[in-house]
């Protein structure tokens, strides 16, 4: 009778024995089923099945293990000019999943905004492990960058002094008393 053994030599007969083979050129027979974890090309598996009350069976198939997508974006953020630098090294997985147990376990994040305006911040460099085993070689990440964005602050209200004298054939006009770094000052 036939025997369900539920995995890849279904429907075996009593007495089967199964060989592997990744050549098919008669050298590498093995009753051990070859199996694939990492991102694989198709590989042809060529089955042999031997038993002495029947002739022998053969067969093939194939396994193919594609790269697994995902995107990694970087953080934004943003804040009031103060005069430093605006840097930013969060990160999200934003699509996709890691196979099994996987972490990721660094992505390089660069990016600065000092003065008013906006900049990218960058992701890149992800490393992917399995334990302590690195499979990033196994995934097709998409990085997409986050934005930094630095906004004009408010300076203190103006301390401007007058000038009120009698004449002297000098140069008088009105003072700024507080301006900050940077600041250019226009009349009217």
């Amino acid at each position: 009778g036939q025997t369900d053994f539920g995995g890849p030599q279904r429907r075996a007969i009593a007495g089967d024995t199964v060989w592997y083979s990744l050549t098919n050129d008669g050298t590498d027979w093995t009753q051990t089923n070859p199996t694939f974890t990492d991102v694989t090309a198709e590989t042809t598996v060529y089955v042999k099945v031997t038993n002495a009350n029947y002739s022998d069976r053969l067969g093939q198939g194939t396994v193919t293990i594609t790269v697994r997508p995902i995107s990694i974006l970087a953080g934004s953020d943003s804040k009031t000019y103060d005069g430093a630098a605006l840097t930013s090294n969060t990160w999200t997985l934003s699509a996709g999943t890691l196979a099994g147990t996987e972490t990721i376990s660094a992505v390089t994040v660069t990016g600065s905004q000092t003065v008013v305006g906006s900049s990218s911040n960058v992701p890149s460099g992800a490393v992917i492990l399995d334990g302590a085993t690195n499979v990033t070689s196994n995934y097709d990440i998409t990085y997409q960058n986050g934005t930094l964005t630095v906004t004009a602050a408010m300076g203190n209200e103006l301390d401007i002094a007058d000038y009120s004298g009698v004449y002297d054939s000098e140069s008088h006009g009105i003072t700024v008393e507080n301006a900050i770094a940077g600041d250019t000052g226009w009349y009217s």
